[in-house]
């Protein structure tokens, strides 16, 4: 129960967050081709970025060529290298930003402009060692309550069988005409102790076959 349960965590855990970044993701790519857009078009990108986004632009060798004015006068925020056409994407953290998403994109050839979108996840990474911190909390609790749930059923289950086991045990010799008594559940434990009730009629009629022997 613990192992799937520990699965079971894990599997939440990373579907919420792929879930997440996923959609930070999405806004990233699309802010990224706006900018691409526009650039293209000889227009300048819009001052203002949507909330939490920041934007860096750089040359092909890595030096910074401007900032969205969220960061006018900040340094860069990672170092970049050619990206190539496909966008790249990775979680960096910041001392002033915290967690970030980043998406790199080069505008063209490989000695292009590089674009570097980020999106704040601070809230995503919060939220995550929430949910860590519930599961660690519910897991044990959950673990020991199904714990219990099951030793309680299976002790039920088993109650019949710990009966058969008894009348079993006082069976002897003498008294080979008892006979177990029958669950009626209409499982295995019910055939069972009807094969076990056929194999004492056959001791028994085998002992009165060896007693009349050794009377006559």
């Amino acid at each position: 129960v613990v192992a799937v349960l520990f699965v079971v965590a894990l599997v939440l855990l990373q579907s919420v967050e792929s879930h997440l970044v996923q959609q930070v993701d999405r806004s990233l790519v699309n802010e990224s081709a706006y900018v691409k857009t526009q650039l293209r078009s000889h227009h300048y990108p819009p001052a203002s970025t949507p909330a939490g986004q920041l934007g860096q632009f750089f040359l092909a060798y890595g030096t910074l060529l401007g900032s969205s004015t969220n960061l006018a006068g900040m340094p860069p925020l990672i170092q970049v290298s050619p990206a190539g056409p496909t966008p790249r994407l990775s979680t960096i953290y910041n001392r002033r930003f915290g967690h970030l998403r980043t998406l790199e994109l080069q505008l063209g050839g490989r000695s292009a402009p590089i674009l570097v979108e980020y999106q704040v996840i601070n809230q995503i990474v919060e939220a995550e060692n929430s949910l860590t911190e519930l599961l660690e909390i519910v897991l044990p609790i959950l673990a020991f309550a199904l714990g219990g749930l099951i030793w309680l059923v299976v002790g039920r289950a088993m109650k019949p069988v710990e009966v058969v086991r008894r009348a079993v045990a006082d069976i002897s010799a003498k008294d080979l005409d008892e006979r177990l008594p029958s669950p009626r559940s209409g499982d295995e434990l019910d055939r069972l102790v009807d094969t076990m009730n056929q194999m004492l009629q056959g001791m028994q009629a085998a002992m009165k076959r060896e007693r009349r022997f050794i009377a006559d």
